[in-house]
This record gives C-alpha cells, structure tokens and sequence, in this order.
C-alpha cells in the first residue's frame, strides 16, 4: 500500500495530549473533567486549551481565539496530539485563517470527528498532511462508559505502524476482491459543504468513509447527489457507511424513504462497492479512521475487513 501524504510522527505512549475546542462551547464541564480524568488515569498528561471552558454565542469563543487556541497547541512542544472536546459548528468560519503548514510542521496527530472533519479534508487538501478522525475528549471519555472497541482502535492509531479492524458483516450485492487506496472521510454534510472549496482534497482512489447524525434519509441522499454531480463520487475505489443516527424513523418522510433506499441508490449511483455497517459516527461505538491514510479493503461473502497503514512514522 502506498500513500502521497505526510503522515504525524508516531506518539511513545503514554505522551501528552492538548484538548482544544475549535466548535462549540461545552455546557456541562463535569462530563468534561470526568473525561480529562480519564486520560490521565490511562497514563496521559492533559493539557487544557485557553478555550474549552468558555463560550461566545453558540461557540466556545470567538473565531480568532478558536485559531488563537489550534495554533498555539501545534506550536506547544510538549504535546503530542491535539484532540478536540466536542464537535458542533465552527471550524467552517475559520478554514482561511489557520497556518496548515504550521500545522504539518508541527508533526503531531489532530483528531476529533463530526464537525471535525473540516479540518481533516484541509490539512489534507492545502499540506497533504494526515490526521485522524477520531474520539473527542468530553464525547468519548466523559460522557458514559468508554467504548472497548473505540480504545482498541484508537490507540494503535498513535503508537503502532499499522492495524486491522475485525471482519465487519455486511449484506452486498458485490463480488468478493482486495481493493487499496486512501481512507478519508467522515462527516457526510461537512463534506458536501465543502466540495468545490480550496479545502476540499482531490484525489482518486479513495476509500471514503461516510456517517452523520440528526439528517432524514432525503438530506442524506440529497448530499450524496451533491458528491455525485461535483465528481467525487466517481473518484473513489470504494464508498463505506457508517452510522446514521439521531433522526425520527417513524416520521412520514424517514418511513417512505429510508436509509435502506438510500443505499440501494447509492450502489445504483457509482460502479465502486458501496458497505454498510462500519462502527463509526456520532455513536461510542467507533473505528477511528486514519485521514490520508493507506488502506486495504478486503471484501468477502459476509462482509469485509480493513487494514490501516501508513499513518504515522
């Protein structure tokens, strides 16, 4: 497997990881604190950013003091990975002010998902430089009980060369193959926002990984639409679904089009494969997908498996 991208130095576990809130502001800072716990028991240094207990409007502080907060992680010397809080909205209305080749240069892994996704796509678009879409510090280690299947697979994210996910089952219509290319993805709205923008990555044979929450089936597949007619669709090797939760399955429109027909046009839409199944989105159940990462897609009768690598040197 082979990727053109830069990838973050390999972390000697356990280091140090800087929390930012890039998005929205937090409002319940115990499920914060048990979170930051958490890290720490494991072993890790926490470092708070200027910004994750405050918030401005709907966000945790105003534009030029969420950039303020990433770029002073980045250039921080003692930290290893910069991991986002939460998710929600924000990173768009920053995308032209961060320094992406500070942040390459800095060498450290950035990981968060949802809105997150914004800067996975314009690291890799304006650097070439990976990331990892990933847990957040307050939704992942605060809120609930850690997910045993994210750890697994988070962790060797950082510290290992490469990893295997278990096999995944899936009904498909599709033959079985080995299909390699470049993982990305996640946010499906985030990413049809950006299509077209100087932060959206352009490349072909991509494994795109797709999930999102709180969107009706129509809204999705409107999106997918999107990615089909601004050619990006066309461009992938394979297309993987994940989790697409949070919205009202027994209201009229969910009921008369569903996910299930959302993917039966999905599959009628590109020539690639099209899986469903994949344990990530906003759910604790979750495979961290390495962004601009190599990746090996082995597809059999019942489901297929996924080999990662390449994400860290």
């Amino acid at each position: 497997m082979h990727t053109p991208f830069t990838a973050p130095r390999r972390v000697r576990a356990p280091g140090t990881i800087g929390l930012i809130a890039p998005s929205g502001c937090i409002s319940d800072p115990p499920i914060l604190d048990n979170g930051i716990s958490r890290l720490e028991a494991r072993g890790w240094r926490v470092k708070q950013g200027a910004n994750i207990r405050k918030a401005w409007k709907y966000f945790s502080a105003t534009d030029a003091e969420r950039v303020a907060e990433l770029h002073e992680m980045a250039a921080d010397p003692e930290v290893d990975v910069v991991m986002a809080v939460r998710g929600g909205y924000g990173f768009s209305r920053i995308l032209d002010r961060i320094d992406y080749a500070a942040l390459a240069a800095s060498g450290k892994t950035f990981v968060g998902f949802s809105d997150f996704t914004a800067l996975n796509l314009a690291l890799l678009a304006k650097t070439g430089y990976q990331s990892v879409s990933g847990p957040m510090a307050r939704v992942d280690f605060g809120d609930g009980d850690v997910e045993p299947l994210m750890e697994a697979h988070f962790w060797p994210l950082l510290t290992d060369p490469s990893h295997d996910t278990p096999e995944i089952p899936c009904e498909h219509p599709h033959g079985s193959r080995r299909i390699e290319g470049i993982a990305w993805g996640t946010n499906l709205t985030l990413i049809a926002n950006m299509a077209g923008t100087p932060f959206m990555p352009v490349f072909d044979h991509g494994i795109l990984f797709l999930e999102e929450i709180g969107e009706e089936p129509y809204h999705v597949d409107r999106c997918l639409y999107q990615l089909k007619q601004a050619g990006v669709l066309d461009r992938q090797a394979a297309i993987i679904l994940g989790t697409f939760n949070g919205y009202d399955r027994n209201n009229d429109a969910a009921k008369r089009f569903t996910m299930e027909d959302v993917t039966e046009s999905l599959r009628e839409l590109v020539t690639c494969p099209v899986l469903t199944g994949y344990p990530f989105g906003h759910a604790a159940e979750k495979i961290c997908v390495p962004v601009g990462g190599a990746a090996a897609l082995s597809i059999s009768a019942s489901g297929y498996q996924l080999q990662f690598s390449s994400y860290n040197r």
